[in-house]
């Protein structure tokens, strides 16, 4: 008995070790200390060879177009923020932020940003590769790349007014990091509407959609990290449960226009 159960421990742990074996190398894990804001935003997430990157989601509501402060999401209190973490330890991560509407009326001019410094080792410059393929349905709908000490670069005001890319991603003195993001937009978000965004991070060239930002290391070997995502609306319970009421109704007035015709 004694020997059958330490063969059993012994094919247990060879079983780990190859499997240990055979995962990635490279892989996106949360450091200690991430994720300190409880808002979903990460401190440090590990990525490639030496890669680190600081996640920040940035939620507006209002009219951007105006000298008006956009509003963030900690400071309204009639929108649930919540978000959920899948594929920690994988090449593969994503992260969904779900905005429930619990307020009687509308919101109107969502903006949902998530923003990426990505970072390789101390003298590291990035090299920023994008895909923007035509709309699909759920996709973001501006990007923007900019160098962290860019003088006078507030990247959320760049993003949200005109998605511009700068393509030298240079500093003048030194190399320097990149910030790029993605961003969502939402016209309006109705009472018990819930707005969920998917942003995916991997660091094994996958992508959630045909847009995508990429930020390959030009002094690090097999660093890259990838950010890509979509959104999507989904409506009230109630509404959910009319829809599901009209479909199963829609499905019985076939099958008895099934039962006429072929009695008939």
């Amino acid at each position: 008995m004694r020997s059958l159960r330490s063969s059993t421990r012994l094919s247990a742990a060879a079983l780990v070790l190859a499997l240990l074996a055979a995962a990635p190398s490279r892989a996106l894990v949360t450091l200690p200390g991430g994720d300190l804001l409880l808002d979903g935003a990460f401190d440090e997430v590990a990525y490639g060879a030496t890669g680190l990157a600081w996640v920040s989601p940035l939620l507006f509501v209002g009219d951007l177009g105006t000298t008006r402060d956009p509003q963030s999401h900690a400071l309204l209190t009639n929108l649930d923020y919540q978000y959920a973490v899948a594929g920690l330890g994988t090449p593969r991560m994503s992260v969904t932020y779900t905005i429930l509407n619990s307020d009687p009326a509308p919101f109107s001019d969502l903006r949902f940003m998530l923003e990426v410094q990505a970072d390789g080792s101390d003298s590291f410059l990035d090299a920023v590769q994008m895909v923007w393929d035509a709309p699909a349905n759920g996709d973001p709908v501006a990007f923007q790349v900019s160098d962290f000490s860019a003088p006078g670069g507030d990247l959320k005001e760049s993003a949200i007014a005109n998605g511009l890319l700068d393509g030298t991603n240079a500093c003048a003195a030194a190399p320097c990091d990149v910030d790029f993001a993605l961003q969502w937009s939402l016209a309006s978000l109705a009472a018990g509407q819930s707005w969920v965004i998917t942003v995916g991070l991997s660091d094994d060239g996958s992508a959630l959609s045909g847009r995508l930002l990429r930020a390959d290391s030009v002094d690090t070997a097999g660093t890259h990290l990838t950010l890509s995502g979509v959104d999507t609306v989904v409506p009230e319970p109630g509404s959910r449960a009319l829809v599901l009421v009209g479909l199963a109704i829609l499905c019985g007035v076939r099958r008895h226009s099934r039962r006429i015709g072929a009695s008939g």
